[in-house]
């Protein structure tokens, strides 16, 4: 445990208790940092939400790394290279912006030709 969160607790600003003083645990939402849940407290006799923070040495299975059904190729590819495991290895911000560009003009003049396309074919009109 870390000298500031002892503290913490040693001050009053965080009550500490032992796992097994809650009972009822259900799972309300996780995100980045943590799970949130809902238990019953023996000692305070209520029901009251619990935050477990992740630890990032052990976090392999994230939920941010599983991208979204439909997310386009480019953008996979730029959000793994940005979680790589090796912090070396992970782009810049110079080099985010970039690819964040060059994948918004690719979209840009796809866009522009299939609107392109559709406009010479369905208002072409033939002369005879």
């Amino acid at each position: 445990m870390s000298n500031w969160f002892k503290t913490a607790i040693e001050q009053g600003y965080i009550r500490l208790f032992e796992f097994d003083s809650f009972e009822d645990l259900q799972t309300i939402d996780r995100g980045g940092f943590g799970t949130v849940y809902s238990a019953y407290s023996k000692n305070t006799e209520q029901t009251v939400a619990l935050k477990s923070l992740h630890n990032d040495a052990h976090d392999d299975d994230r939920l941010n790394k599983i991208p979204i059904d439909g997310t386009p190729e480019d953008f996979i590819s730029l959000y793994s290279d940005a979680w790589n495991d090796d912090p070396n290895l992970r782009p810049n911000i110079t080099e985010i912006r970039d690819k964040l560009k060059y994948i918004r003009e690719q979209e840009f003049n796809r866009s522009n030709r299939i609107s392109d396309d559709y406009t010479n074919s369905k208002y072409t009109i033939g002369l005879s």
